[in-house]
């Protein structure tokens, strides 16, 4: 049989919850930050430029999702 012993530094407090939160809330905002920057960047190619790098305009926000978020 395993054990697993973990130790949050953090604790359970509500001001550790809020600074997890706020930490979490600053992660999305500067991931959102770098979908749209990548997003208007590849956006804003031509379709020629696009075909050159093999990327279909109607799969941009996939590609970029995928980039991004790792989804």
């Amino acid at each position: 049989m395993a054990h697993v012993i973990t130790h949050s530094h953090g604790g359970f407090g509500i001001l550790a919850r809020f600074e997890a939160l706020k930490a979490r809330f600053f992660e999305a905002r500067a991931l959102r930050t770098d979908y749209v920057t990548l997003f208007n960047e590849l956006n804003g190619m031509s379709d020629r430029d696009l075909a050159d790098i093999g990327i279909a305009r109607s799969d941009i926000a996939d590609i970029v999702t995928k980039h991004v978020y790792g989804h």
